[in-house]
């Protein structure tokens, strides 16, 4: 329940900024001519796969296109996404070690943010922990309908973002690990495994298409930075919710991976840990294959897209791995669940909530998102009809229309160049541009000699100025 509360608490207090506006123009497109967008390679600046805008065009058609009502979504998915961790948790390890997970992440500033916010990121971190579950599953049992629960949530989590595809690797890897070593997964035999891939495999076939469509146009213009190892370490700051919550995450990683039976052994802390054994142990799939499973869950989809993007062309943002965070939750919770005493367990339970609050409170009263609502505001209230609107860079226009309701002021997209205005009169023009000192300072030196200006007001990454020709 307070999962719930957090990510529906504040949620239409920000701004449509600009990746969100493109979901509420996408969305507005029907079902049928979005997947179609995704068979010819289209897409513009939206490089994702279509499933997410797919749910909000239905979605919005029962609630509309407010800030609140298209962030519901995201909000619900995180909120399910809860329950998934805490289902998962139990199934691998133990029901507390599960409680703890869901804890993490019920708190988890990172997914509270991306669960109030009007993209794929919730969607994509639900169903990995879907096909994770599924996967063991049949891994643990030869069921026919956890084969197909396995194929329907990997396919929809490839078609709501192609980071799915490292989730993908990673599951191929432990099982061809296994398969190596003992000649099957668990449960699951070479071919039946085979099967399930090539099944999975051809039903993305679209989506693999689209890909390789916008590879190239991908690599032209593409705004993503060549990542450091500075900016890795900020990402795993910004997954566990601070540099206290890292550091105490990993520590428990570590006592999941060492062994709680190993660190038991240690005099200093065999009073402290205990050899916990899963209570819901299934020998088709054994402790270490569980913590190998999650390793790989964890790793590859920050590493690969890491090196990547250090080889070749720059690819990895942080939100993209949002589905990595998972398992490193998983890995620190089975590990404060072997903790000998459960008040032990109890107090790490209350510090992460404690310092979870803490960041929580900075995140619902700082606003960090694009003011188009508050800037378009100012203008509307300020304007007299025929007043012309300019926007730098071009493409945040979306933002603009999202909030402009009068017809009697003309919007203009600014490429290159400031536009050429003619005949103004007493008309006045209204320029936004993104935060930047340039900005300002170019507008000044290249306007100054045409216009007078009257206002220049400072919002959340946006500046506002007034023009008046001289």
């Amino acid at each position: 329940m307070a999962g719930i509360i957090l990510r529906i608490y504040n949620i239409g207090a920000e701004s449509v900024w600009y990746d969100e506006a493109f979901s509420v123009k996408f969305s507005k497109v029907s079902a049928l001519a979005q997947i179609k967008w995704i068979l010819q390679g289209g897409g513009g600046y939206e490089p994702n796969p279509p499933l997410y805008f797919i749910l909000l065009h239905f979605w919005a058609r029962l609630l509309g296109y407010s800030e609140f009502s298209i962030r519901l979504l995201s909000a619900c998915l995180g909120s399910l996404s809860i329950v998934a961790i805490y289902a998962l948790g139990k199934l691998l390890f133990t029901r507390r070690a599960g409680l703890v997970a869901a804890l993490i992440l019920a708190v988890s500033v990172f997914h509270i943010q991306f669960s109030q916010e009007a993209r794929t990121y919730s969607l994509t971190a639900f169903l990995t922990i879907i096909t994770f579950y599924s996967l063991v599953k049949i891994a643990n049992h030869r069921s026919v309908w956890w084969s197909l629960s396995y194929i329907a949530s990997t396919l929809l989590m490839l078609y709501s973002h192609y980071y799915g595809l490292f989730i993908l690797i990673a599951q191929n890897i432990f099982c061809l690990t296994l398969f190596f070593r003992y000649g099957k997964a668990g449960q699951i035999r070479v071919g039946r495994w085979v099967i399930l891939q090539t099944i999975v495999i051809l039903s993305f076939l679209p989506g693999i298409v689209h890909l390789f469509r916008i590879k190239d146009s991908m690599q032209k213009a593409f705004w993503i930075e060549a990542p450091t190892l500075e900016r890795l370490g900020n990402y795993l700051i910004q997954y566990s919710g601070s540099i206290y919550l890292l550091i105490v995450f990993t520590f428990f990683a570590l006592v999941c991976v060492i062994g709680a039976n190993r660190i038991s052994r240690l005099k200093v802390l065999s009073n402290v840990f205990a050899a916990n054994e899963d209570k819901n142990h299934d020998p088709s799939i054994g402790s270490g294959q569980k913590v190998y499973l999650l390793a790989l869950w964890f790793a590859l989809p920050i590493l690969a897209p890491f090196l990547i993007s250090v080889i070749s062309t720059p690819m990895f943002v942080g939100r993209y791995a949002i589905g990595a965070t998972l398992p490193f939750y998983l890995l620190a919770s089975r590990g404060v669940d072997c903790l000998r005493s459960k008040y032990s367990v109890l107090a790490v339970g209350l510090i992460i909530v404690a310092v979870s609050i803490l960041n929580l409170t900075g995140f619902y009263r700082i606003p960090y998102k694009h003011q188009w609502r508050e800037v378009m505001d100012v203008i509307e209230r300020n304007s007299a009809s025929g007043d012309i609107i300019v926007i730098f860079p071009a493409y945040e226009d979306i933002s603009a229309k999202y909030y402009k309701t009068r017809d009697d002021l003309k919007l203009i997209p600014m490429a290159d160049t400031f536009p050429i205005l003619t005949d103004l009169g007493k008309n006045r023009v209204w320029v936004v541009t993104h935060e930047h000192p340039m900005n300002s300072k170019l507008l000044r030196e290249g306007l100054g000699g045409i216009y007078d200006f009257e206002l220049e007001r400072h919002f959340v990454k946006l500046y506002l100025f007034k023009l008046r020709q001289k």
